[in-house]
């Protein structure tokens, strides 16, 4: 029924391409082996409500139409809960302006993610779900307000977000005008909250930035001192007070600003682009939906929805093409790899075959389709294809990481290894008395710390030390060890002789019993 429903949202259009999951299937064979915790967290994230999920392909016109479809028929929780079933006011659209490169309408709960948030960190553990707390207890006094209480409550469920890139390719193509839009359910609420949050942003942004940079000089132009950190700044446009602060000495035009009108928190990274902002709402011009582009590719797509997002893929091209043309000589020397920038394509080789992207979202009882058109496959059989990917690739990833930080257990050993035997040799072939001993060969403490250790890096080494062992001692005598077992099973021994192994804990016993014989 799943895959049925999958395709027939398609259309008439015949799938090139299609890729599904049984989701209920699948999880009832894997959840047998999972631990608890893990259980509960693909509860909390709502997949256990799941049938199935899958995206289908199909050529339509000039371009590719994609379908991403999660059957959900049961009680929404977790992340299929956050999308709202009610659709997005189409007119939003228009508070996008029609130079804008890309844009998004979306009906959306953000208090919901705070919701999901602390409910998969209340089923991971109570000792992670006490971090957790702290972090969010430390968090909500810096800021001086409520996250959930304050902040969440005061915003409403409409986001609108754009951006424009410079017609003209500059280094400032990459930042652009960006601006986001919440809508707000307490005007006074979220004016404070955006304030204590810009606020506390400015200073965390500034104690980086003064780490980074070298001092000022004592005195600026005229011998006047120049500002330190970052300034907080207000300006009235409109009628209404723009925030923004600027970061003295930074050789970059970012400028965190924000204003809160009776419907909308306005942020940005330029007081400019909120001036923009507020002109097209209060005089709107031209927008988004004027643009022939916006309406081909939004003309293949449901027409209501929750969500919608559009990216105009020409002239995104067209201003950054030139860019990587500036950057691509550098980054291929710092790899070593020749280019001749001469010999790539003219940018409108590349651009006349290029047009906008669109996705929606619709959520109904039954479940959440994404439904896309663009060049090459909407986002979300991207999305899907690189979700299953990520479920095949991790526990390869996992294990990877695993031998890595058995690796570094074992470089770790070697070190402490040849410590051991320069302490010797400066003590009358004498072994030393403990591991602290050997921190004057080995400057960093971190050697004597497993990666695979829990505990942090101040307390006790992770090794067990044998103690000094006699001048007869054999190559195969054992000097130290992992104090427990962290790799899978096994523990890494350090041996007289200076080379390591790893063995299972059998034989790890084996040879402990021998080395308290010595």
């Amino acid at each position: 029924a799943s895959f049925a429903r999958m395709v027939s949202r398609l259309g008439e259009s015949k799938p090139e391409a299609l890729l599904f999951v049984n989701v209920a299937a699948l999880l009832d064979k894997l959840e047998p082996q999972m631990p608890d915790q893990a259980k509960q967290v693909i509860y909390e994230l709502g997949l256990r409500g799941l049938e199935g999920a899958g995206g289908a392909l199909a050529f339509e016109g000039r371009g590719v139409r994609s379908v991403l479809y999660v059957h959900a028929p049961h009680e929404r929780r977790g992340l299929t809960k956050l999308m709202s079933s009610e659709p997005v006011d189409k007119n939003l659209l228009k508070i996008i302006p029609q130079t804008a490169t890309s844009g998004s309408i979306t009906r959306f709960e953000l208090a919901g993610i705070w919701t999901l948030v602390e409910d998969i960190a209340a089923s991971v553990g109570d000792q992670q779900y006490r971090t957790f707390q702290q972090f969010v207890a430390q968090a909500e006094a810096g800021l001086q307000m409520k996250i959930k209480d304050d902040l969440c409550a005061s915003l409403g469920d409409e986001i609108i977000a754009y951006s424009a890139l410079p017609t003209t390719p500059s280094p400032l193509a990459m930042i652009g005008d960006v601006a986001i839009l919440l809508s707000v359910r307490d005007r006074d609420k979220a004016q404070m909250c955006a304030d204590k949050v810009l606020r506390e942003v400015a200073r965390l942004a500034g104690q980086q930035i003064r780490g980074k940079m070298p001092p000022p000089p004592p005195g600026g132009q005229g011998g006047q001192p120049q500002p330190q950190g970052p300034q907080w700044n207000q300006q009235e446009f409109g009628g209404y007070n723009i925030s923004y602060v600027t970061f003295p000495g930074l050789p970059l035009p970012i400028f965190p600003s924000y204003v809160v009108t009776e419907k909308y928190l306005i942020l940005s990274l330029s007081p400019q682009t909120v001036k923009n902002v507020l002109t097209q709402l209060k005089t709107p011009g031209p927008d988004v939906t004027a643009n022939p582009d916006f309406k081909d590719v939004t003309g293949r797509i449901p027409q209501t929805y929750s969500a919608l997002s559009y990216t105009d893929m020409k002239r995104s091209f067209e201003t950054m093409y030139p860019m990587a043309q500036m950057f691509l000589p550098m980054i291929m020397t710092q790899v070593q790899l020749p280019i001749d920038v001469a010999k790539l394509p003219q940018v409108q080789t590349i651009s006349q075959h290029l047009f906008g992207s669109a996705n929606c979202t619709v959520s109904d009882p039954e479940g959440i389709t994404i439904t896309g058109y663009s060049v090459a496959g909407g986002v979300g059989v991207a999305a899907l294809a690189g979700g299953i990917g990520a479920g095949m690739v991790l526990p390869a990833l996992t294990r990877a990481r695993t031998q890595a930080r058995a690796s570094v257990c074992q470089s770790n050993l070697k070190q402490i290894g040849l410590a051991y035997h320069m302490y010797k040799a400066d003590h009358q072939d004498q072994g030393p008395p403990n591991l602290d001993a050997l921190t004057q060969y080995i400057k960093n403490k971190r050697v004597f710390k497993c990666p695979q250790d829990p505990n942090p890096a101040e307390t006790a080494p992770s090794y067990q030390y044998v103690g000094p062992l006699p001048k007869e001692a054999r190559p195969d005598a054992v000097v130290a060890y992992d104090i427990a077992p962290r790799h899978n099973g096994r523990r890494n021994v350090l041996f007289h002789d200076g080379h390591v192994e790893t063995v299972p804990e059998q034989r790890f016993q084996t040879l402990v019993q021998k080395a308290k014989a010595q």
